[in-house]
């Protein structure tokens, strides 16, 4: 049993995505884009600058193709490629 985890270890399933091993080249395994999530607009119904618009994307340098969007509070994630 041993010999054959020490083939293929298991990972903690909730881990920090920087502790992924970096892709051939040194490239780190996921690239984390922003796109106006420093905008701040007033609620309809209260006034106040409180709502967000913006959105954050992740993107796998493993999985081209693997895309992870978190956006007004909800996440999607996106494939396309044929793995």
């Amino acid at each position: 049993m041993k010999k054959e985890i020490a083939k293929d270890p298991w990972e903690p399933r909730l881990k920090c995505i920087t502790g992924d091993e970096c892709t051939m080249g040194g490239m780190p395994a996921w690239v984390v884009r922003s796109y106006n999530t420093g905008d701040m607009f007033a609620d309809a119904r209260t006034a106040k600058p409180n709502v967000n618009y913006g959105t954050v994307v992740v993107k796998s340098l493993w999985w081209p193709g693997s895309f992870n969007f978190f956006d007004s509070g909800k996440v999607t994630q996106f494939y396309c490629g044929n793995g």
